[in-house]
């Protein structure tokens, strides 16, 4: 598990055509995006106060988040369980493989079955391990699920370099009985300031490409969670104020 940094950004469709000009030059295509672009559909976990959430409006500079993703919902698509955290100013993501057939037990808080929860290696074991046992220990739950369409790039140098762009921000809350089966049309569309936001992820310091993308364009490095901006919008809580109703903050 590696410590990663995470740049993000919200960019206007002319400063997308721009950096999309500039980063071609480094990166190209994902391959797991064959036409370019796949959507993203994450099931976010949460404590009956909300306490990811309000960590992120609060700006602790060491939290985390629980979801479990998935890139569809025929059976061919992979399902993972995921915990990503911040230390600091750097990225720390641990992420399972399980079995599409178990992930409704696991939402509802069953107990494992007798054939197990479809993990394929002894790491994934683990990592699910402590995706339960914060979830259990916090008492937290399916709370939000969180789509949208995303554009990746990758680096051909073996670098870790990635570079995405993110659009269509959408929500929805889970159904109770299950959780990881959304409704079709009960999707809300999230607004942002600007309709993109563009992330550029690296090991170690920026590459030169990308500090000239952000020094070319003036682009202003912010805080912005998919989720709490989701929650914020779905959630008739105290601390969804009318000063967070865009969710994002300078970093």
């Amino acid at each position: 598990m590696k410590a990663r940094y995470e740049f993000k950004y919200l960019i206007t469709d002319a400063e997308m055509e721009t950096v999309r000009s500039i980063a071609s030059a480094y990166m190209e295509p994902d391959p797991y995006a064959p036409d370019g672009v796949y959507s993203v559909y994450s099931l976010y976990f949460d404590s009956n106060d909300y306490y990811c959430a309000n960590a992120t409006l609060e700006g602790l500079r060491e939290r985390f988040k629980l979801r479990i993703r998935t890139y569809g919902f025929k059976d061919h698509f992979p399902v993972f369980v995921e915990e990503k955290g911040r230390v600091g100013t750097s990225i720390v993501k641990r992420r399972a493989l399980i079995d599409r057939k178990t992930v409704n037990a696991l939402c509802l808080g069953d107990q494992e079955p007798e054939s197990g929860w479809g993990t394929k290696s002894k790491k994934d074991s683990v990592t699910l391990d402590r995706f339960r046992g914060l979830a259990d220990g916090l008492r937290m739950q399916p709370r939000l699920w969180v789509g949208y369409k995303r554009e990746p790039w990758v680096s051909p140098f073996g670098d870790g370099s990635r570079l995405t762009f993110d659009m269509q921000l959408m929500v929805q809350p889970p159904r109770p009985d299950k959780p990881f089966k959304p409704r079709k049309n009960a999707w809300e569309s999230v607004p942002l300031e600007q309709p993109t936001i563009l992330e550029m992820e690296f090991n170690g310091a920026s590459p030169a490409w990308m500090q000239k993308i952000v020094h070319c364009l003036q682009l202003k490095r912010v805080s912005v969670s998919k989720y709490t901006l989701g929650a914020v919008q779905c959630w008739n809580q105290p601390w969804a104020r009318p000063q967070w109703s865009t969710a994002w903050m300078p970093y």
